[in-house]
């Protein structure tokens, strides 16, 4: 069982970009004060702010 889960089809799939490249992408779509709040081994909780409409 574990040679097939380690070795199935979709496992780089599951493999997330780095956290810059994701903070990246929330600036690019025009999110503002983007950080990280919090980064425990592999996890991470990240955000930031969308301008209000019209400003």
């Amino acid at each position: 069982m574990a040679r097939d889960y380690y070795a199935r089809a979709d496992k780089d799939a599951g493999v997330l970009a780095p956290l810059e490249v994701q903070c990246d992408w929330l600036r690019n779509i025009g999110f503002e004060n983007v950080e990280c709040f919090l980064k425990m081994q592999e996890l991470a909780v990240f955000g930031g702010q969308r301008p209000a409409i019209g400003a």
